[in-house]
């Protein structure tokens, strides 16, 4: 089954969270109980503690993913393969759009862990926009990178 991206609001993924617990804490301080046959009661309990991992891993992720994607994925998106290089023009198109960028490009090219972070590019930007020093900062470097790659190609010509 392949792997689908849906972007959400934080808040209400945090609403939802929160039912959850309480819905696992009313189950676990005895609030809710039922005068069920055996077979519902393990289901019941399956379910229940299906919906406390689901919970326990949304939260970790919100906690991994409360850092900027391009402090997080500093790494990948300044790696010299085609995907990262990919990830750079991205990045740049969003500081300035006069940088082309082909998404179409990078979707289709990238495996799921790069197309993920060029998801969560867009997405942080759609929120922060400029105001994300990680990504003010990742994109000054990209652009210096750049101008000293032409500046030594140029170099190189008129040697």
């Amino acid at each position: 089954m392949r792997n689908s991206y849906s972007i959400h609001h934080r808040t209400t993924v945090v609403e939802l969270l929160t039912a959850a617990q309480q819905v696992l804490d009313a189950v676990n301080d005895g609030v809710l109980t039922s005068e069920l046959a055996e077979p519902q009661i393990t289901r019941a309990v399956t379910v229940t503690d299906r919906l406390a991992e689901c919970v326990t891993s949304a939260y970790a992720d919100m906690s991994i993913n409360d850092t900027s994607p391009f402090a997080r994925y500093r790494k990948e998106i300044l790696g010299t393969y085609t995907t990262a290089e990919r990830l750079q023009a991205l990045t740049l198109h969003l500081w300035n759009y006069h940088n082309p960028v082909n998404v179409a490009a990078l979707l289709i090219n990238a495996d799921e862990k790069h197309r993920r972070i060029a998801l969560e590019m867009i997405a942080s930007y759609a929120v922060w926009g400029e105001n994300d020093p990680a990504f003010m900062l990742l994109a000054d470097e990209i652009r210096d990178r750049h101008a000293q790659e032409a500046q030594r190609e140029q170099e190189l010509e008129t040697a």
